[in-house]
């Protein structure tokens, strides 16, 4: 099921803003990046130290199921955003129902971007490393095959 024209023009949008905000630091930041799993991660950022952290973009507020985004991300990074064009968590307001795991949900840090400002809405948990965010680094160490 793809984006509307509109919803797409705003995804673009929304994801580089947030792409051109962490590429202020001292990190390398890639969109649209395929993960060794076959998903693509709107906004993947890795620091000097090898924190990995990945931003995923909705545009409509019935597609932000937080545990969704942290079952298709969570084993590949260190930490997890959901980037909305709308400021979604107002004060006093829950989250998303999440699917399942509220905890797991929590985990996950909420970004709002309006016009090319991004906000933090709420700070991602750091997650555990797992084998899979390793595989991760350790593809980006090898040289392609044509180097080797």
């Amino acid at each position: 099921m793809g984006l509307a024209i509109t919803d797409a023009a705003t995804h673009h949008r929304v994801r580089d803003a947030v792409a051109d905000h962490l590429n202020r630091g001292d990190l390398l930041v890639a969109t649209e990046y395929t993960l060794p799993s076959g998903r693509r991660a709107d906004v993947i950022a890795w620091g000097m130290t090898g924190l990995v952290t990945i931003v995923e973009v909705r545009t409509r507020r019935r597609d932000s199921d937080l545990s969704e985004a942290m079952s298709k991300y969570g084993d590949w990074c260190d930490l997890l955003y959901l980037a909305t064009p709308r400021p979604w968590l107002l004060p006093g307001r829950r989250p998303p129902a999440p699917s399942y795991g509220w905890a797991t949900a929590r985990a996950v840090g909420i970004l709002t971007v309006t016009r090319d400002l991004v906000a933090l809405d709420r700070p991602a948990l750091h997650r555990t490393r797992t084998p899979a965010r390793g595989a991760l680094l350790g593809s980006l160490r090898r040289p392609p095959a044509a180097e080797r």
